[in-house]
């Protein structure tokens, strides 16, 4: 019996416009999330750690022409070529933000502009 109930309602999820997913495929969707939670929370692990790191160097490098170590927390970010210019902006706009004794604006800025 349950059975039949389970695939009635399968039926009528891949029939009729939800915003529920289709029941036979919320173990597939679970994995999904659960890989793509996994990947983020690694790139965020490599971004905050090589930020904490050379946390002091990049705020000097925000002021600087070149600026090697933030290239390479943009790089650890995934940051889009196409979008450096805008965190720099955002980073040279708010110093009152980003340029104090925590790092974690920095890297929460730096996950937010990446991918």
């Amino acid at each position: 019996m349950r059975f039949v109930i389970f695939l009635t309602l399968a039926a009528c999820a891949s029939t009729t416009p939800s915003h529920l997913p289709n029941p036979a495929l919320l173990p597939l969707l679970a994995i999904e999330n659960g890989l793509s939670n996994a990947a983020y929370n690694a790139r965020r692990s490599r971004v905050s750690r090589f930020v904490t790191l050379n946390f002091e160097a990049i705020k000097q490098e925000l002021s600087a022409t070149a600026r090697p170590l933030l290239t390479q927390a943009m790089t650890h970010a995934k940051i889009p070529e196409s979008r450096h210019p805008a965190l720099l902006n955002e980073l040279r706009q708010h110093p009152e933000i980003y340029q104090v004794s925590d790092p974690e604006p920095l890297i929460v800025a730096l996950m937010v502009y990446g991918h």
